[in-house]
């Protein structure tokens, strides 16, 4: 499928969109109310046109792009008036709803779970910058924050390009394709982080951003020595008593030091799971849990399989 097959694609109705019409048309309200709420890994959809889609919330993180014409949807009670190119990111839990879209409006929406994020995605990811602030928030902290990004891409040619690659490729419905998507992925988010970058002023450092930085350095140490750092020596190398350095991680993870370790050594225990041939006594080992029993508790905790079971599941999908 070239770029001109899937603008045909796209624009064609679908049965569902001939049927919203004919609702229209006879002078009756149509709105769809979602209530599915957890996907596997990622996922995408052409928004049905002639269809608004009431209220709600959801457990994953999705980007919606607007394709063509114009969209209205209303974010956490405020009116966000969308046009072709234009581009957001919607947090976990945040409260949305899509107006009737026309003829000429469509939106392609791609909806990740925090799994994916976390298990396939984040490892890759770069530490210091807006958009990694905005990914670790929807992870850990999406009761509080409840946010958006939006973006103008219609002038970002690459980055337009990349995504239209991205739905030709989710539409093949290959299991083949499930690598190639995620180095799309990857690249959308990559490029998002330098078009943010590039229209934020490189001179502002109020105190939200230092503490974002802070955040950041905090993160990167960790992934960095999370196989046989403590409290002190991470408390030490800040340049703060481990009593303040302790008060301080919580105030800014909503999290005590231990919790946010253990949550850097089960994503690289993940990594692990994911890249390599080490039995899961070594990854253990080298992820820096002294108690085996205890990683696979907390590991299925916080994944709801154990490692085996998880690293069987990967192999199955890889075939």
């Amino acid at each position: 499928m070239n770029f001109d097959e899937l603008d045909h694609y796209l624009r064609q109705f679908t049965e569902h969109e001939q049927d919203y019409l004919r609702i229209i048309n006879s002078g009756q309200k149509n709105i769809f109310r979602p209530t599915e709420n957890h996907l596997q890994l990622f996922d995408f959809k052409k928004t049905s046109r002639f269809l608004a889609v009431g209220e709600h919330t959801h457990e994953y993180i999705e980007l919606n792009y607007v394709y063509s014409g114009s969209i209205t949807q209303i974010i956490n009670d405020k009116k966000i008036h969308l046009k072709k190119g234009d581009l957001i990111i919607l947090d976990t839990q945040v409260s949305h709803s899509i107006e009737m879209p026309g003829e000429d409006d469509i939106l392609l929406a791609f909806r990740f779970s925090k799994e994916y994020f976390m298990m396939t995605f984040f490892k890759d990811f770069k530490t210091n910058n807006p958009m990694s602030d905005f990914l670790i928030k929807s992870l850990f902290e999406s009761q509080k924050y409840k946010r958006y990004l939006y973006f103008n891409i219609l002038e970002e040619t690459e980055l337009t390009y990349v995504t239209k690659l991205l739905v030709i490729e989710f539409l093949k419905d290959s299991q083949q394709s499930l690598n190639i998507l995620h180095h799309y992925i990857s690249i959308i988010f990559e490029k998002l982080i330098q078009h943010y970058e590039k229209n934020i002023p490189s001179d502002t450092t109020n105190s939200s951003e230092k503490q974002t930085k802070l955040r950041f350095d905090i993160l990167h140490y960790l992934d960095e020595n999370f196989s046989d750092t403590n409290l002190a020596a991470t408390a030490d190398y800040f340049n703060y008593s481990p009593n303040y350095f302790s008060n301080l991680v919580r105030k800014m993870f909503h999290k005590n030091y231990c919790q946010l370790l253990r949550e850097v050594r089960l994503k690289n225990a993940l990594i692990l799971l994911d890249n390599t041939s080490l039995s899961i006594t070594e990854i253990c080992e080298q992820c820096g849990f002294s108690n085996q029993n205890m990683f696979y508790s907390l590991f299925k905790e916080k994944f709801h399989m154990t490692p085996k079971k998880y690293r069987q599941q990967l192999q199955e999908k890889l075939g």
